[in-house]
């Protein structure tokens, strides 16, 4: 029974406190009980009622809110109360925290329409006494005479306070409708319009706040191919009272707008967002001051006008009025997926002698979409035109596929923007006449390529006589090293003759006898046994014309794979003469040119007679014409060195060793190359990495339309070993023992080129 009267006790918020009271209190326990019972029906009828005409307030209090909000000078995304007594319950139909998370600020540009936000009235929830509008407390919570009434009219309290809320909230929502306002803990009613101004005065300080001006861009309208990138840029002048920052909370950024939060047509890789282009570099721009924006926009693929819009903001803010740019961007259509572009050509016009053969080469600029392969079923080809499939009179022995195609592409890839080469070696007909050769490029069993023709005009006539050709072989004069003292001589082979500058001969000698020559306080001296001889020029050792050889008794110059051999011995004379523009001595040999040859020790005996012909013609141009034009050492008594800086050359000794190298002097005797009629300077090196230079990307003077830059196949994967300009040793011998003959090689290294009979 004390159980079942504490939770009845209970249910009327009243305990009990002594247990003097029981007594009394239970004889009320069934009154109170069946009065509870009573009570508790009508209650839950009030509150499902109440309940009802809640939800119904509610809905009439959003249209007035919304009426309201839409008047307002400019959205806020949060309102407070001035009430500073109370702390209103708060509710809203989204939450800023939800409007951020979801990018409606800054991250995606503009918010959507202001958020509702409703102030509802604090109601206590202990039952309030209505005349005293205040919490009900108890006089004494020990008096058993106060127990009673408070129950009885807390309970009477609560019913009535349900339904006269009911009541007012029936009566107050439809005036909302006609006069909407926000609702305000009734507390403190005055306080309603003056949160209302505080709300209109925050918009009008945030556009104040918040303003820019453009002040200049790159350009109204933007021409682009398709596919290609751009940069843009806008200048915007801080018109409010806030600085701006690049960093921090409202970092101001350039969005797309139009919709806000998409992802841009122009959309580049260096955006930091798909919807951002850019974000503000300069650190802090104050009112007043202008800064530059710029990013950049990548064409579609697609050709086309478009318009772009772009607009500042305030991040997590709000947009920056005055910050909005419209761009338009006119889009040309893609280039088709084969196109291309002549860029240049060995020559306009090649002069030809009969059957004589040549090196020609065209490069084209791949100006289409797709790149450029040698191989594969789309490979691309030089072709004869115009007619198309004939066989060409300029068909050369080295083109393997058909009479009517010189070659393929030399590249293994060439990308669009990229250059590709073609070379071919070509023959003259044994008909004199004027001739026009055309090619096109190809790609093969696909299409002709737009822009790849060239037209090759070639005059094939007999070689006309050469004034300029020297009547005699030319001796030539090489220093071969620079002695510290003396130098001893003797017959090698055959008798000698000691002679003075002018030709005197002073005395010949044979085999046993040696000539020291020697240079002090600025004479010449020569002694011979017990005779001397002096002179301010210097004397000369000569050994028998064609077969005479002369020893450097005290000069060692022994080969590295083997010590046992001394190459110091040379045909032709010797000298031991001052260099004025050094100051320095030197041994210097004179010899006939093709004796030379015999002793340049450039390549192995054992090598392909082609390979050994064409470097031996190389070798007598080169030196043919440093002969007619002496500049490289002007000024110091030799033309050329014994050094790999210009041939290695051992002398006698080495030509006794390869008789092979000069017998391949013999059958080219005379033969060099030429351009346009003259002798021309043929460097050669030992090894390419794929392709050789041409003459300006290694030494200065301007480029040589001979020595220009050739592909060689042999050498890919190699490493590049010498200057790499003219031809490739590695590459030559490769060519030679695949079949192909000297003179190829020649013209295929030196571009252009001619062989001519020079004496």
């Amino acid at each position: 029974m004390q159980e079942k009267h504490k939770l009845v006790v209970r249910a009327v918020c009243v305990w009990p406190h002594r247990q003097k009271n029981f007594r009394r209190r239970r004889v009320l326990q069934p009154q109170l009980n069946v009065f509870g019972h009573v009570l508790s029906f009508f209650i839950a009828c009030f509150g499902v009622i109440s309940l009802v005409s809640i939800v119904l307030g509610l809905q009439h209090e959003s249209l007035a809110k919304n009426s309201f909000e839409a008047m307002s000078v400019e959205p806020s995304i949060a309102h407070s109360t001035n009430n500073k007594n109370t702390r209103p319950n708060i509710t809203t139909d989204k939450q800023i925290s939800d409007i951020l998370s979801q990018g409606y600020i800054g991250t995606y540009g503009a918010p959507p329409a202001l958020p509702l936000i409703r102030i509802q009235e604090q109601r206590s929830l202990r039952p309030l006494d209505v005349q005293r509008n205040k919490p009900t407390r108890s006089s004494e919570p020990n008096s058993h005479e106060s127990t009673l009434p408070l129950a009885r009219a807390d309970w009477e309290n609560l019913a009535h306070t349900y339904a006269t809320h009911v009541l007012l909230t029936s009566v107050t929502f439809p005036q909302s409708q006609k006069k909407p306002q926000l609702q305000h803990n009734r507390t403190q009613p005055s306080k309603t319009k003056h949160t209302q101004n505080n709300i209109q005065n925050k918009a009008a300080v945030t556009s104040k706040k918040w303003q820019s001006k453009k002040i200049a861009e790159s350009y109204k309208t933007l021409h682009i191919d398709a596919g290609k990138a751009a940069t843009f840029w806008v200048d915007f002048q801080n018109t409010g009272t806030e600085t701006w920052r690049s960093t921090g909370k409202h970092f101001i950024a350039l969005n797309v707008t139009n919709p806000a939060g998409r992802e841009s047509f122009f959309h580049h890789m260096f955006w930091p967002k798909s919807f951002r282009p850019a974000i503000m570099k300069d650190n802090e721009v104050p009112p007043g001051k202008t800064t530059r924006i710029f990013f950049a926009l990548q064409a579609p693929d697609a050709g086309g006008t478009f318009e772009e819009s772009f607009a500042l903001v305030a991040e997590n803010l709000l947009w920056i009025p005055g910050g909005e740019v419209t761009l338009k961007i006119k889009v040309n259509d893609p280039p088709p997926l084969y196109s291309a572009k002549k860029v240049s050509q060995s020559f306009d016009t090649m002069n030809i002698t009969p059957g004589q053969a040549f090196t020609f080469w065209v490069e084209f600029k791949n100006t289409g979409r797709s790149p450029w392969y040698n191989d594969g079923e789309n490979f691309i080809a030089l072709n004869v035109a115009d007619p198309s499939g004939r066989t060409s009179p300029f068909q050369h022995e080295s083109w393997k596929e058909f009479p009517y195609r010189p070659t393929r592409l030399d590249q293994k890839k060439v990308t669009p923007g990229e250059i590709g080469r073609f070379t071919s070696a070509l023959k003259a007909p044994e008909t004199q006449g004027n001739y026009v050769e055309n090619f096109h490029i190809v790609s093969e069993n696909l299409t002709w390529i737009s822009g790849g023709h060239v037209r090759l005009p070639v005059i094939v006539k007999q070689k006309p006589g050469n004034t300029k050709k020297a009547a005699n072989e030319p001796n030539i004069r090489i220093g071969l090293y620079e002695p510290q003292n003396s130098v001893q001589m003797k017959s090698f082979y055959g008798t000698l003759t000691l002679q003075r500058t002018n030709g005197e001969i002073l005395e010949t000698f044979s085999e046993d006898t040696i000539v020291v020559l020697n240079y002090q306080n600025a004479v010449y001296t020569a002694s011979i046994a017990d005779r001397s001889y002096s002179d301010p020029q210097p004397f000369r050792v000569t050994s028998e014309a064609k077969k005479g050889v002369i020893e450097i008794v005290n000069y060692e110059n022994r080969p590295p794979w083997n010590a046992a051999l001394n190459d110091n011995t040379f045909r032709g004379a010797l000298e031991l003469v001052v260099n004025n523009k050094t100051q320095t001595l030197w041994v210097v040999n004179e010899l006939p040119l093709e004796s030379y040859l015999y002793g340049i020790a450039e390549a192995g005996n054992e090598n392909d007679v082609d390979y050994l012909k064409a470097l031996m013609t190389a070798a007598r141009t080169y030196a043919l014409y440093h002969y007619q034009n002496p500049t490289k050492y002007a000024g110091a008594p030799f033309l050329l060195t014994a050094t790999a800086a210009d041939q290695l050359y051992r002398g006698f000794g080495f030509e006794s060793r390869a008789s092979n190298i000069a017998k391949a002097a013999k059958e080219t005797s005379g033969r060099v190359v030429t351009y346009q009629g003259e002798v021309v300077v043929t460097p050669y090196f030992s090894q390419s990495d794929g392709r050789t230079r041409a003459w300006e990307e290694v030494w200065a003077g301007g480029p040589k339309p001979w020595l220009v830059s050739v592909p060689d196949p042999c050498c890919t994967e190699k490493e590049l070993l010498g200057h790499g300009i003219g031809m490739s040793a590695a590459g030559a011998r490769h060519f030679a023992n695949e079949g192909k003959s000297w003179d190829w090689i020649l013209t295929y290294y030196y571009t252009g080129v001619a062989l001519q009979e020079w004496y």
